[in-house]
């Protein structure tokens, strides 16, 4: 009740009260991706799973391998578009977009294809990773900057507000 006096009353503390208790956003970082990895050239139903594929996603630090059922875990991962890359001798390395939801469990199936990686896709793969590496960093520094700006935003209008208080009440003293 009290807070509510000083809506009317004294509406500048009233505001700086609520900034200050205002809660932080709370990163979820206990999504969970499982990816199962099959051979696409499989007859058999359900398909053949491949162990031991290497895989990276771009949303966690984990360099998971696929167990003998084929399956590939993170346990830890942001939500957002992620790409995953997955790798294994005899196989074409593949790289994959994934809409990942913060919050619930992630499941995909990735088949990879039998073959020799050729040079031409071997730095096609890399040229894809390092682009999509620069694009998360590009896209890191503009979030980081649009903060930035935000709070320089916030400060200046946090010392006009009292300016403009103190020149009000000497206008008022004045008349």
């Amino acid at each position: 009740m009290l807070l509510k006096k000083y809506k009317t009353t004294n509406p500048t503390f009233y505001d700086g009260l609520l900034a200050a208790c205002k809660m932080p956003a709370v990163t979820i970082l206990h999504t969970p991706v499982y990816i199962k990895v099959i051979d696409e050239s499989s007859t058999s139903v359900p398909p053949a799973v491949l162990a031991d594929v290497q895989g990276t996603l771009t949303k966690s630090k984990q360099l998971p391998v696929t167990n003998v059922a084929g399956i590939m875990v993170y346990n830890n991962v942001q939500g957002g578009k992620a790409t995953s890359t997955f790798a294994k001798p005899g196989f074409i390395t593949k790289i994959v977009e994934m809409p990942i939801v913060s919050g619930k469990t992630n499941t995909f199936t990735v088949a990879l294809t039998p073959g020799i990686m050729t040079a031409e896709q071997e730095e096609a793969v890399k040229a894809t990773i390092a682009k999509v590496i620069a694009d998360e960093k590009a896209a890191t520094a503009t979030k980081k900057q649009l903060r930035m700006d935000a709070k320089a935003a916030l400060a200046a209008v946090t010392v006009i507000i009292p300016e403009a208080i103190v020149q009000k009440k000497a206008e008022d003293r004045a008349i």
